[in-house]
């Protein structure tokens, strides 16, 4: 009986040691890592700010086969997928002929037309053929924007994109981190990043290419923790 209660109270009192020093590591990672968390904070809703203004600014539909990812999304959006043959819906025509398209402007109609036929120009999604993944990832969040904003689809759909690059511009900075470079040079090495005409065109448009970072730096940690000889299995 007595080695029973003794057991106990020697559980508890190494519960309470783990305890105490989990807390201790957070607290001392919080410290060492909250002035890099508020830089690359900065930097995210840095960059968000810029592309809401550019899409504010800029309402056209990008050439780069904008189009096509539209209507992927919005058939998503909607319970569908794309398939080859597929033309664009009423929504997405609507949209590319008020909207308009720089390339285009002689060959679309006039606002609000849904007829595929007053179009001259390929109204096939011809990008059906790539995977669903990053469509219902821009899906959901449109969704989510529509229940919290006014704003229309299409332009929820392009600031979803401005959050991936946003996102991925912050773990840019956290990579820099990793890699010992200096705070001070770590965040405008990142920022560069915005001068880079498609990194912006990306940002502001709805793009396949939007989680082009997230993916580069994924892979970038993955391969500094195996040559530190550290295991990045699950990140693989």
């Amino acid at each position: 009986m007595v080695e029973d209660v003794t057991d106990a109270v020697a559980s508890i009192r190494r519960s309470r040691t783990g305890d105490s020093n989990g807390r201790f590591r957070w607290s001392f990672w919080w410290r060492r890592r909250r002035a890099d968390i508020g830089v690359a904070l900065a930097i995210g809703l840095f960059a968000l700010a810029l592309a809401v203004v550019q899409i504010m600014r800029v309402t056209e539909i990008s050439p780069i086969d904008e189009a096509t990812h539209i209507d992927y999304v919005w058939r998503i959006m909607h319970g569908e997928l794309p398939h080859r043959g597929d033309i664009y819906t009423p929504f997405t025509l609507e949209e590319w002929s008020c909207r308009k398209q720089a390339s285009l402007y002689d060959k679309l109609p006039e606002c609000g037309v849904t007829d595929p036929s007053q179009f001259d120009v390929i109204t096939e999604n011809y990008n059906a053929w790539q995977p669903p993944g990053f469509f219902a990832v821009v899906a959901l969040m449109t969704r989510i924007g529509m229940v919290v904003t006014s704003l229309d689809p299409v332009t929820l759909m392009r600031i979803s994109c401005a959050v991936l690059v946003a996102v991925g511009l912050m773990m840019v900075y956290a990579l820099m981190r990793m890699w010992s470079l200096p705070r001070g040079l770590a965040a405008p090495v990142t920022l560069l990043l915005l001068a880079n005409p498609f990194t912006l065109m990306v940002a502001t448009t709805v793009s396949t290419d939007a989680p082009f970072l997230i993916f580069g730096v994924l892979s970038a940690i993955v391969l500094t923790r195996e040559l530190s000889g550290k295991s990045a299995a699950l990140l693989a």
